[in-house]
């Protein structure tokens, strides 16, 4: 940038690229705030319940370690195998899995789902099936 002195006062002289890259600085900002007031109305809604379960899910097992006797530290590499941390091992292992099942399978019981309920499942599949596929025909021509 270039100074210019008339009249004993100093100017500077900009060029055009300079006036719009200063113009193009506050659009940045503002722009970033912009994005950030979607970003926040986004994380609310569905990263929010992300965040929910997976604080959930830490302070379970912070619980957990507290059962099984880690009150004050975790458990370490290289520390010798407790039985209670041998059990909490099992029943996280095996347990909660199986748990899982139990609960699938007791849904599943009272879904009712015969061969008539299954025909029509079908019948819905295949119209929908054959709806893309006219579709996809259309498309092609």
């Amino acid at each position: 940038m270039s100074s210019t002195t008339m009249n004993g006062n100093d100017y500077n002289n900009a060029r055009i690229w300079q006036i719009a890259f200063f113009t193009l600085n506050n659009t940045s900002s503002n722009l970033h705030l912009f994005i950030l007031g979607f970003v926040s109305y986004y994380a609310t809604g569905l990263v929010g319940l992300a965040v929910m379960l997976t604080s959930t899910l830490l302070m379970a097992a912070r619980i957990f370690d507290g059962i099984i006797g880690y009150h004050s530290a975790f458990p370490q590499v290289g520390e010798a195998l407790t039985p209670s941390l041998f059990a909490a091992t099992l029943v996280l292992a095996f347990g909660l899995p199986a748990f899982g099942l139990i609960v699938s399978i007791i849904a599943m019981n009272f879904y009712k789902l015969d061969d008539k309920k299954m025909k029509e499942i079908q019948k819905g599949i295949a119209e929908i099936k054959e709806k893309v596929k006219e579709k996809k025909d259309s498309l092609i021509i």
